[in-house]
């Protein structure tokens, strides 16, 4: 019986792999960054006096309206609007809490990428330390 074998051949493209350029950088310089990465200030704590204020006035619109309960000399519009306005105060303040908030967050998470990313840099240098 004969043996029946068969030659397959086929080109195939090999790709030179892309030169990466890459940047001259000296420890002490490196280490000024990092240092820097710590430094940057949290964002200002402009709004927390804001929404301080919203809650502020909320308070007192609401304990406003707890003292005149009883009062009967009163104009129709006054509750109403001591109500709405109350409320509305504290829906403003949540609001510019919530807004504080996700600046807070936003930068710390920033800060925490680029030192994850710097040390990650670092491993593959592990005598430049």
């Amino acid at each position: 019986m004969a043996s029946s074998s068969f030659k397959r051949s086929m080109n195939l493209d090999i790709v030179a792999p892309i030169n990466d350029s890459g940047l001259l950088m000296k420890k002490s310089d490196w280490n000024k960054i990092k240092r820097s990465i710590e430094k940057i200030p949290e964002p200002s704590k402009f709004l927390s006096n804001i929404y301080s204020m919203f809650f502020g006035a909320s308070l007192s619109g609401f304990l406003t309206i707890i003292s005149l309960i009883g009062n009967k000399n009163l104009s129709a519009w006054i509750f109403p609007s001591l109500i709405i306005g109350s409320i509305a105060a504290l829906i403003m303040g949540f609001i510019i809490l919530k807004v504080d908030q996700s600046r807070g967050h936003e930068r710390n998470a920033s800060v925490k990428e680029l030192k994850t990313e710097m040390e990650e840099i670092e491993k593959l240098y592990p005598d430049f330390k």
